[in-house]
């Protein structure tokens, strides 16, 4: 226990939860699983959630809860699996706060619901998403077909359409191109509006220049390995080098733990990420669905990577509907097995009127 979680815990602010609450958890920090049997919850500084709107009757697959500073809430009680908890991660080492869910298995895998588009508010992933996967990431593409799909489903949607990515702004606007749209970038550390103003996460460059050089050295001693510079954002990319994974993952972590807690080490597939504190997929769309022409809309995000968690969490809050594409244990509520399918099925609801979508739902 951290210095910081023993004092809490001494001035009785925290207590551990029973072994009935214990279950399956995720870092929102790196989005990592975790079976800890000693999780710490703050009951004073819980906010009950406010009642979302009514879901599909599919279930939920997620539980969430929050951590912040409602003094007023202490006697209040948390609805069914809804308790916010703080922890130390057993992967990036983070006092971060853990998300409750049940994951869902390929079983449990169905097709997306058919949704009305002018009252929908899309949020789509790029990498993995909207782009195959690439070898490399400068080798990505977005199919011809998917930027034909995207000019019309922005009319559709009235607007509401953004891409939240871990990508930057501008690496985004370079693959959509001639499109430009909405975008949450490196995670939600850069995030540019419908009226085309950029908000970035202000950093230390100095700081992130050290960082920089820390990951360029563990890259450089392993071969198939690289490190993309994002700017103030840096990833070490090992998909040709997947039996390095392990020294990888430890390296990057020890890296990272040196500039906590500005940085934070996120997990992808084959990629270890350390990226600023205080931002991530989940508060882009929080900030997307705080502004017209996304308020007051069903939010629909579609993801295929641990960072995407984070947004599904926040769309199950809101009552939306969350996509997982492709294969791997996930809050999400649908998924799809490709880039292809889910450029099928928004295809399908961008030819399908109002009334088609409404016998549906």
């Amino acid at each position: 226990m951290t210095p910081a979680i023993a004092k809490d815990a001494r001035s009785r602010a925290w207590r551990h939860e029973p072994s009935s609450a214990r279950g399956s958890w995720r870092c929102t920090s790196c989005m990592m699983s975790s079976s800890r049997s000693a999780l710490v919850v703050c009951p004073i500084a819980y906010r009950k959630t406010a009642r979302s709107p009514p879901a599909p009757a599919r279930p939920r697959a997620a539980w969430h809860g929050e951590i912040n500073g409602n003094k007023n809430a202490q006697n209040e009680h948390p609805p069914c699996d809804t308790l916010p908890y703080h922890s130390i991660c057993d992967c990036c080492q983070n006092d971060t706060r853990m998300t409750r869910q049940r994951t869902m298995t390929g079983s449990e895998a169905g097709r997306p619901p058919p949704l009305d588009l002018a009252r929908c508010a899309l949020f789509l992933d790029l990498d993995g998403t909207l782009a195959p996967i690439a070898p490399s990431p400068d080798a990505a593409r977005i199919p011809g077909a998917t930027l034909a799909l995207l000019r019309r489903l922005a009319p559709a949607t009235g607007g509401a359409l953004a891409v939240v990515s871990g990508r930057s702004i501008e690496v985004v606007d370079r693959l959509l191109h001639p499109l430009r749209l909405p975008v949450a970038g490196l995670h939600g550390i850069q995030w540019r509006g419908p009226d085309g103003q950029v908000w970035e996460l202000p950093v230390d460059r100095e700081r992130a220049a050290r960082l920089q050089a820390r990951l360029l050295d563990i890259a450089a001693g392993l071969a198939g390995v690289h490190m993309e510079d994002k700017g103030i954002s840096f990833a070490v990319h090992y998909r040709h080098a997947p039996h390095q994974e392990a020294r990888i993952r430890r390296d990057v972590a020890q890296a990272a733990s040196a500039f906590a807690p500005d940085y934070v080490l996120q997990f992808g597939k084959m990629v270890a990420e350390v990226k600023p504190r205080g931002a991530d997929k989940g508060s882009a769309v929080e900030r997307f669905m705080a502004v017209a022409p996304f308020a007051s809309r069903l939010p629909v995000m579609a993801g295929d990577d641990l960072t995407d968690e984070a947004a599904f969490a926040v769309v199950a809050r809101l009552g939306g509907v969350s996509i997982k594409i492709g294969d791997g244990d996930t809050s999400a509520s649908w998924r799809l097995p490709d880039p292809p399918s889910l450029a099928r099925w928004l295809d399908g609801l961008s030819t399908r009127g109002p009334d088609d979508a409404s016998r549906h739902e």
